[in-house]
């Protein structure tokens, strides 16, 4: 089974559309497709941007995708890793960086095309593939050539 650690940005982006690629990648988790993993910076950026971009409501979807989705808490990574991420992104996304990293999952799904999505950013994860939550999509439904070999 792949292993998909889910950035904060598609959580808010599932939280605004029930029907769109991140929303699925819930549904992935849910339905057992796909292991999702979160850590708590994670869940926390995602609440905060949620309530103040979106309002009461899509933070209530938020709050249900969180209960239902079946997405594995990983603890914070400890200090040091994350000071090791600080010299690859910037400071306030290198906890995710480092909880990615410590998670071992197989993909970072991410929307976030500024700091995340970068080729510096996929050397640094891999062999974990950098991807967006299309791009998992059309992996999962075996829309793209990815060897098993991107998986080990």
């Amino acid at each position: 089974m792949i292993g998909v650690f889910i950035d904060s940005s598609v959580l808010v982006a599932a939280s605004g559309s029930k029907t769109g690629a991140s929303a699925l990648v819930l549904g992935y988790s849910r339905s057992g497709q796909i292991t999702g993993v979160v850590s708590p910076d994670v869940v926390r950026e995602a609440q905060k941007n949620v309530l103040k971009k979106m309002g009461p409501e899509k933070t209530a979807r938020l709050d249900q995708y969180l209960r239902l989705a079946k997405l594995d808490l990983i603890p914070t990574p400890s200090q040091s890793e994350i000071d090791k991420c600080k010299q690859i992104i910037v400071d306030k996304d290198a906890p995710i960086l480092a909880a990615c990293l410590a998670s071992q999952t197989n993909v970072l799904v991410t929307l976030d095309f500024k700091h995340m999505l970068k080729p510096k950013i996929a050397k640094f994860l891999k062999p974990t593939l950098v991807l967006t939550p299309h791009q998992l999509v059309l992996l999962i439904e075996n829309r793209v050539p990815i060897s098993p070999k991107d998986f080990k």
